[in-house]
């Protein structure tokens, strides 16, 4: 099932109260393996509200006998720097085929200026998870292999799901390189990158790209390698 088919949209609610100033750029909805991203807010106090129809359409569930199928949500995270503080209506959350809830998250700022996207995943226990062990990171470009983790990094995660990866694109391009193209190695497929392709590297200083990795839906234990042209 398509993210697109189950988030209907977005509403962003008003400041609670003075505070903290800043932007995010985007934000990123993860579902079952699904990306959906859409346009940002102003920071503009310690809280912003966020409303989330959630729609179970029921799409691509045509070989399942029985077409009443409830979609489970049992937990709703938010990316660093940012918490949740209230979620309404409580999980975990069962949507029925054609049903639709309105999810109201009121999601605490950081306590400081912050511009950047904003990541909300919604997770079900009903999708098996797997163990990812990404042993070394690789960055290929311009001719080098250049090592982007300095350590090994264990998660669990669902079939499929979708990660990020932070580079620091200097470390392989200077500014005025233009990115045209990305790829990784399989199992995983490439989804998208924060900023979008193709895009440019406008500092000398630091230049932090977020490239958004969708994982195999089994057990891996290797490297992750991005080709990067």
């Amino acid at each position: 099932m398509s993210i697109k088919n189950i988030v209907g949209g977005i509403f962003n609610g008003k400041k609670t109260s003075n505070g903290p100033s800043g932007s995010v750029s985007n934000i990123n909805i993860y579902w079952k393996g699904a990306l959906h991203s859409i346009p940002g807010f102003e920071i503009d106090g310690d809280t912003h509200n966020v409303i989330i129809p959630f729609t179970n359409h029921g799409a691509g569930l045509s070989f399942l006998k029985d077409q009443n199928k409830k979609e489970v949500i049992d937990s709703i995270t938010v990316s660093d720097p940012f918490k949740i503080d209230s979620i309404v209506p409580k999980m975990p959350m069962a949507i029925n085929t054609g049903e639709k809830v309105d999810i109201h998250i009121t999601i605490k700022n950081p306590n400081y200026n912050y511009s950047g996207p904003l990541t909300i995943k919604f997770g079900s226990a009903a999708n098996a998870e797997i163990h990812l062990e990404l042993q070394k990171v690789m960055l290929n470009a311009m001719g080098k292999s250049i090592k982007v983790s300095e350590s090994g990094e264990v998660k669990r995660i669902g079939k499929g799901d979708i990660f990020e990866s932070s580079v620091q694109m200097l470390r392989a391009f200077r500014k005025g390189d233009t990115i045209t193209k990305v790829s990784v190695n399989e199992p995983f497929l490439f989804v998208r990158s924060e900023p979008e392709l193709p895009f440019s590297i406008d500092s000398d200083s630091s230049f932090i790209a977020i490239f958004y990795i969708k994982a195999p839906d089994f057990d891996y234990a290797g490297s992750l390698e991005f080709d990067i042209v």
